[in-house]
């Protein structure tokens, strides 16, 4: 009685690795189906491990999902895509250096550039993807406070240059922002305005008169 409580225990123990595996595969993958998640892992690194062999093939497209994290299918689908590129890529370019003749290696390295292309092209879509689509940019400023930076002509001995910090006294000061205000400016007197023009107009007659 006592052994057969104990091979029970030992099979829920089995039955609860396996179905705690079986969650951490789907979450690695992003796919809620196990199935599907072992059919994109043994696809992907199915490609890789005929490079070498199917344990480090799988190992290396576990790595890819672990670390791009796929929220998805088509995000895992990308991933997965990934990995075989650069692989194949990067066996073109190692056959490149053993290859015998100038045109065999050319050739495996423009099948390598190539491959490369599309892995980053590849990628590139993964992230528009996952942006939705959406281009972002960002901008930012940055402010050195305390640290003023002097361009002297030819000639003059500069006293500060570079990245060293001037002296408050060296400082040039700063100009205070003039205020403009319409309310406590004088206002431009208008009839100063029409005799300036009465008298431009006057002065231009008696010039074409002259004439």
């Amino acid at each position: 009685m006592k052994k057969k409580n104990q091979v029970k225990l030992a099979e829920k123990k089995m039955e609860l690795e396996d179905r705690l595996n079986q969650e951490l595969i789907k979450e690695t993958v992003g796919v809620n189906d196990y199935d599907f998640a072992l059919s994109l892992i043994s696809c992907a690194g199915s490609a890789v491990g005929s490079l070498s062999n199917q344990e480090e093939g799988v190992k290396a497209v576990m790595q890819s999902f672990r670390d791009l994290k796929p929220r998805d299918s088509m995000e895992a689908r990308m991933i997965g895509q990934s990995a075989v590129l650069f692989e194949y890529a990067m066996k073109c370019f190692r056959q490149c250096g053993n290859a015998d003749g100038f045109s065999p290696a050319e050739a495996t390295a423009n099948l390598g550039i190539k491959l490369m292309r599309v892995h980053n092209e590849t990628v590139e879509t993964l992230s528009r993807y996952r942006r939705g689509g959406e281009q972002k940019i960002t901008v930012s400023h940055a402010v050195l406070a305390n640290q003023i930076t002097n361009n002297y002509g030819e000639g003059v001995s500069p006293q500060n240059r570079g990245d060293t910090s001037c002296p408050q006294e060296n400082a040039e000061p700063k100009q205070r922002p003039t205020t403009i205000s319409h309310v406590d400016s004088p206002q431009w007197p208008m009839e100063d305005v029409d005799s300036m023009v009465e008298k431009a107009v006057g002065q231009k007659q008696k010039r074409a008169k002259k004439t």
